[in-house]
């Protein structure tokens, strides 16, 4: 497929273009595969299995996997005009200039292009883009096609509109890694989710989770998705539905309480930064295989920081994230063990304090987690 049939969409996503007008002067041996069904990095620019790679002579542009389709249905409609365009110029010869622009979302219906294609039965339908996405990308199907149909290539597609960027994916794990303290909301009172978390974040937490057992949990998420200075997550996630809702809502990151496969899987797939609870080491080291690149030590486990010392001595791949039983008088000997960071819930939130909406006792607590966590 022509790579400018592409480059007009890929700029308006900021998609990385890969040795754009420079691959024919680079020679052949740079088109041959590196890897398959893995992760690799071409000229700083991080190809994931599923990614879609499109170009010409004039070099080529990497598609992610959530968008390959969408771009695909472009190219697929102008190749679907290019042909009719010139179907009608070797029967009538003329200035191929009056067809132009055939650019997706640039075709009139009186225009000279447009009434061509309805005089060929060529209908225009607009693919519902989801959210973040631009909207009004117009597609062309050929005739007899179903309205609005796609057109699968290089067969069944398991490209998901929740799939994240590597570089997000990485900058998500960098905060926890930067930040280490994460606030954990768990409580039943109505109306208490967002000014509670408020509190905490107001302390000095830049890290934050709303669990999906809190009343209000995804509207207060769904107000944190915009915030630029907090990263966002939802806990209890139980199912691959759970965690759906909780992306919709504008989680960057999803906790569960226990090692849930099918859903450490789906995450891995999507990259998104999951951190699921387990007790065991047997449990982590199996949550890491299929994906998990956080393991939440919950329930807590006697001996607390020497547990995880002895752990991390010997699994020094896990991230032990420690949530239940992680106190301020105790949180820098976890990290001083080898806990990658922690988890606050009831030393966060006392609840005392968030059903008497004691907001800014919240903060103080707030504050003085953060710093027993840079002492460490």
């Amino acid at each position: 497929m022509a790579l400018s049939a592409t480059r007009q969409f890929s700029e308006n996503m900021a998609f990385p273009f890969f040795s754009h007008s420079t691959t024919p002067r680079q020679g052949p041996h740079v088109h041959q595969p590196w890897s398959c069904n893995t992760v690799i990095n071409c000229g700083g620019v991080v190809v994931r299995p599923g990614d879609a790679i499109i170009g010409d002579q004039d070099g080529a542009v990497v598609i992610p996997a959530s968008h390959a389709q969408q771009v695909y249905d472009i190219a697929h409609s102008r190749e679907v005009i290019e042909e009719i365009v010139k179907e009608e110029l070797t029967k009538n010869p003329g200035p191929p200039g009056k067809f132009y622009p055939f650019m997706s979302g640039k075709i009139k219906p009186n225009s000279p292009l447009g009434q061509l294609l309805t005089s060929k039965g060529v209908k225009f339908v607009h693919c519902a883009a989801r959210p973040g996405t631009r909207l009004g990308v117009s597609t062309v199907a050929p005739t007899g096609a179903t309205l609005g149909s796609r057109r699968t290539v290089g067969g069944p597609s398991n490209m998901s509109t929740y799939t994240q960027t590597e570089a997000h994916y990485q900058s998500v794990l960098k905060q926890f890694a930067e930040h280490r303290a994460c606030a954990v909301l768990r409580t039943p009172i109505v109306g208490a989710c967002t000014p509670a978390m408020n509190a905490a974040v107001d302390g000095g937490f830049k890290l934050v989770e709303f669990t999906l057992t809190t009343p209000g949990c995804l509207d207060s998420v769904a107000e944190y998705a915009s915030r630029k200075d907090v990263l966002t997550g939802v806990g209890t996630v139980m199912t691959v539905d759970d965690a759906k809702r909780a992306l919709d809502a504008g989680a960057q990151f999803i906790v569960s309480p226990v090692l849930i496969p099918e859903v450490v899987e789906w995450c891995a797939a999507n990259k998104i930064v999951c951190a699921p609870g387990c007790q065991t080491p047997s449990e982590m080291v199996q949550a890491w295989k299929l994906g998990a690149p956080i393991q939440k030590l919950f329930p807590g486990v006697a001996g607390g920081p020497a547990w995880v010392r002895a752990v991390s001595a010997a699994l020094p791949m896990l991230r032990i994230n420690p949530t239940s039983g992680v106190e301020i008088s105790t949180a820098a000997d976890y990290l001083r063990a080898g806990a990658s960071s922690l988890g606050f819930v009831a030393p966060a939130f006392p609840p005392k304090l968030v059903e008497n909406k004691e907001w800014d006792a919240i903060s103080k607590i707030a504050s003085e987690i953060q710093a027993a966590v840079k002492s460490a």
